[in-house]
């Protein structure tokens, strides 16, 4: 059984750190990670020069550059299925967002856990590793009260991100050894963690092993996994170089349990004693075209997000008032540099303020 109430601390404290990886969830019988390649390859297999089906990776011709792109764009639109697949698992991701982790790093390129957040209420921030001369983006250090999601491994956002030859993984490796290769903020929250929890983690791939060095530096301090399926010789290495204790199966549901305990669970500290631990979700899911406006707006394309609520306006008594808003904007953009900085600045928090509040009157009224 896991010691709850000193992990519970540590989460507390801004001190413990989730790490995801594809085993999280399955299909078909394949971790996400696996299943999501296995198909692609089956798509692009006349392309494809070789497919090192063990760690999910291929080898592209040097004169083929078209197949690699295509195949980044096959695994996004993979990826884009599986909420509608059987194995997909909203409500573990909902757990989750539900503990109020500061930081959490996936090893997937997925957008799921963000989408989840976004869906039910929870602010966060969202970055991830860009490999090569490209720039990761700088990020805030992480608080309870605006987590960071970190994908290490890219996002299938964007193609060029994603992790798919040999040449990529160790363009990752060599970029973030040391988390040198790491936004400030995330490598000053690495330096603070005192314990970390893997979830879904392939232990017995040996660049997992490196990801673990990464990410958890030479520090001993105690690590915790979710259930793995393992062999003895692996699990001996990982309990004695990582220190890493797994849970049990008979000890009933990871997440079940961890609830139950953080329900319980009374911070120590009198600062925080009477504040709520647990996150509180939204009872009903923000809407699609909420959660694309959403994003939009986060990636900066505030043109965007207009244009997705004009549409969504369309044909509702909403109308009107959108098309004001756009005409707000319009505006604002025409007299950016004849206005001071703050008040410009101001003025687009206010028109950002007001997509996302027609927005939600918009869902309210279907």
């Amino acid at each position: 059984m896991f010691p709850f109430e000193n992990i519970l601390n540590y989460i507390a404290d801004e001190q413990c750190a989730l790490v995801i990886g594809p085993e999280i969830m399955h299909f078909e019988g394949k971790a996400m990670n696996m299943y999501l390649r296995d198909k692609v390859y089956a798509q692009f297999k006349d392309q494809v020069k070789h497919y090192y089906e063990n760690d999910g990776l291929f080898l592209f011709s040097s004169d083929n550059a078209s197949a690699k792109s295509g195949v980044a764009k096959a695994l996004k639109n993979e990826c884009f299925r599986l909420p509608g697949l059987p194995g997909y698992n909203e409500d573990l991701l909902k757990h989750i967002a539900r503990l109020p982790f500061h930081l959490i790093i996936s090893i997937n390129p997925d957008n799921f856990l963000p989408l989840t957040f976004k869906k039910f209420g929870v602010r966060h921030r969202f970055s991830h590793f860009r490999k090569g001369d490209r720039p990761s983006d700088n990020v805030d250090k992480p608080t309870r009260a605006e987590p960071l999601i970190y994908n290490i491994a890219g996002s299938i956002l964007e193609d060029e991100s994603l992790i798919l030859d040999y040449d990529d993984l160790f363009s990752l490796i060599s970029s973030s050894i040391g988390a040198s290769g790491l936004p400030n903020g995330l490598q000053t929250a690495l330096t603070d963690i005192r314990t970390y929890i893997f979830v879904g983690f392939p232990f017995e791939k040996w660049h997992t092993h490196v990801m673990l060095r990464i990410l958890c530096g030479k520090a001993s301090y105690q690590k915790y996994a979710g259930p793995h399926r393992i062999g003895a010789e692996t699990y001996t290495f990982l309990a004695n170089q990582f220190k890493i204790e797994f849970w049990q199966p008979e000890a009933g549901d990871l997440w079940d349990e961890f609830i139950k305990a953080a329900t319980a669970y009374r911070d120590p500290n009198p600062e925080r004693a009477n504040q709520p631990f647990l996150r509180e979700l939204l009872a009903k899911a923000e809407t699609q075209e909420i959660v694309a406006i959403m994003q939009a707006v986060e990636n900066g394309k505030i043109q965007e997000a207009i244009d997705l609520l004009l549409a969504y306006s369309r044909n509702t008594p909403f109308e009107i008032e959108s098309v004001q808003i756009s005409a707000r904007y319009q505006i604002l953009m025409q007299r950016q540099t004849s206005i001071d900085s703050r008040d410009f600045q101001t003025t687009l928090n206010q028109n950002i303020e007001a997509i996302l509040n027609l927005a939600r009157q918009i869902a309210n009224s279907k």
